[in-house]
């Protein structure tokens, strides 16, 4: 009957053969079909034979803990075909006992959600990320910037809010077209994200409204001032080279405005939005 389950079905030994995996004994139909490697490709190997670039490593841990300890365990985790195409797995693993209550094999098995998977992705990416820059959007702006508040009167370092607004953007959009404008504001982001580090964050609120948060910085708010002018002047100079949209030769400037935050200075998110956008217009 386990040979012609929908969902794919495992057995291993419970020793393990290598850091990762357990020495496969059994594969049903469903794996052969779903990950496309063969009854004669797994027997005998490490299960960790499905595992690959973006196997979540603290899931692979979370489960050899559960094994070492003799429980059973569910988790989710990308998986690798023979094609070495990503897929979603779920797992549900159980300990297998003899006679004596010694746990001899496990039983895995394990369903594809990879569709779900990427369902569940795509409404994350059309909650929080806007759709023509790719940069997070005003919704996760704030999350974000809430986790910093947060996260910075805990490690007392200070962190910079920058307001940047393109100077003319009306003017550009009325004389031509959304489209060279949209082109506009997708290199933009493109120019303001290789000013800053990985760890800052890069957000459009809307229009022309790009939002940048900058981590980390000194505990001294002087000193951090003067850090974040440095990360403004690399924005500035990013500007200066023309944008060409469509074969027009666009040049155009931003306006800036920044306030720092650090673990003395308890703002809410708006506030620090307000004073982001009132130093802008300063």
């Amino acid at each position: 009957g386990i040979s012609r389950l929908n969902d794919i079905v495992m057995i291993t030994e419970s020793a393990s053969a290598d850091d990762l995996g357990h020495r496969i004994i059994f594969v049903n139909e469903a794996f052969e079909r779903i990950t496309g490697f063969s009854h004669e490709d797994v027997i005998g190997k490490s299960s960790s034979i499905l595992h690959g670039r973006n196997t979540q490593k603290e899931e692979l841990v979370k489960i050899s803990q559960a094994l070492k300890d003799g429980r059973p365990v569910h988790t989710e985790v990308i998986h690798y075909k023979k094609s070495g195409e990503e897929i979603w797995l779920e797992l549900d693993i159980v300990p297998i006992s003899d006679d004596v209550g010694l746990n001899t094999h496990w039983v895995a098995v394990m369903r594809d959600i990879t569709q779900r998977k990427q369902t569940e992705m795509k409404i994350q990416q059309l909650a929080f990320y806007d759709s023509m820059t790719g940069l997070p959007n005003r919704q996760l702006l704030i999350d974000r910037l809430k986790q910093r508040l947060s996260s910075s009167s805990r490690s007392h370092h200070s962190g910079a809010v920058l307001f940047i607004d393109l100077d003319n953007f009306k003017s550009l959009n009325d004389t031509h077209g959304h489209d060279v404008g949209d082109m506009l504001l997708v290199e933009v982001a493109r120019r303001i994200v290789k000013c800053v580090r990985d760890s800052d964050t890069v957000g459009r609120l809307g229009g022309d409204e790009f939002v940048v948060i900058i981590n980390e910085l000194d505990e001294n708010l002087r000193d951090a001032a003067v850090q974040t002018s440095t990360v403004c002047e690399k924005i500035l100079l990013s500007f200066k080279e023309s944008f060409v949209l469509n074969n027009y030769i666009h040049h155009t400037t931003p306006s800036i405005g920044v306030t720092l935050f650090n673990h003395n200075s308890p703002a809410s998110v708006d506030e620090l939005l307000k004073r982001a956008d009132l130093a802008m217009y300063k």
